[in-house]
């Protein structure tokens, strides 16, 4: 998935352009299995007699990263929630397609607030952040004009668009706006990756939605909402509804940030 792509190439760019001291505390914020965070983060922390912490809404994911992992620090909870870190302070907080499962600029300018209280002084983040250009959450907002209860927080990133030729001047200000010093920042348009397992993806995606997940939602309703997802996302790359696997293509605005030191 372009998640795995996208961490192989831009968490070893990230760590570079950052500075690093002995003994920092750093956390992958939406963790998931613990993977790329133990293959790219995890060496450069303990080579510095660090702590790094992973923190992630999915149990099952986060029992994989302890399972697999021990030398992490693995939590299942929200990242919002105050009470989900037991109040520590972070030298530097990375993720990997999070931010941009934030819904609108009202939601993102309080997620980027909870960065600021979790980092320390002079700390940094480091983010890789799905545009509302990108060919999936199009498909997706199509469908869920036609199920607007049902699919309302489904992977709606509004905060993410931008006019044509501002968007970097648009993400810079967000983050600016936020309190954040911008470091680096760059719109990176016309990527491609493939989707290995589309019902894979599309049990994924879906997850973000906590109204699919709550008890009164019957699974002849998901497995609705699902196919219907996978006939638009199929039909927008000429592939055929059966589909295993399709190719698609996406942005994303890659950004390193730091807290002020005063």
């Amino acid at each position: 998935m372009a998640c795995c792509k996208d961490a192989a190439e831009f968490f070893p760019q990230m760590m570079k352009t950052m500075r690093w001291s002995e003994g920092e505390t750093v956390l992958d914020f939406g963790c998931g299995n613990g993977n790329s965070t133990c293959k790219y983060i995890l060496p450069e922390v303990q080579s510095r007699n660090g702590k790094l912490y992973g923190i992630d809404r999915a149990q099952n994911h986060v029992d994989q990263a302890k399972e697999k992992y021990p030398d992490g620090n693995w939590i299942c909870g929200d990242f919002m929630d105050e009470s989900a870190l037991n109040g520590i302070k972070f030298d530097k907080i990375f993720s990997m397609h999070v931010l941009n499962y934030f819904t609108d600029l009202d939601h993102i300018r309080k997620g980027l607030t909870r960065h600021l209280d979790l980092l320390k002084p002079g700390g940094q983040i480091g983010s890789v952040i799905l545009t509302a250009n990108t060919m999936v959450f199009q498909v997706c907002k199509s469908v869920a004009e036609k199920h607007k209860e049902l699919l309302k927080n489904t992977a709606m990133t509004d905060w993410t668009k931008f006019e044509e030729g501002k968007g970097e001047e648009t993400f810079t200000r967000i983050f600016e706006g936020a309190g954040f010093a911008v470091k680096d920042l760059r719109l990176l348009s016309g990527r491609e990756f493939t989707i290995e397992n589309l019902d894979c993806f599309l049990d994924h995606m879906l997850s973000f939605n906590p109204f699919l997940n709550e008890g009164s939602v019957v699974d002849d309703l998901k497995d609705t909402l699902k196919k219907e997802h996978r006939k638009a996302l199929t039909d927008a790359v000429g592939a055929a509804e059966d589909a295993n696997s399709i190719a698609c293509k996406y942005e994303i605005v890659y950004v390193v940030a730091e807290k002020p030191e005063q």
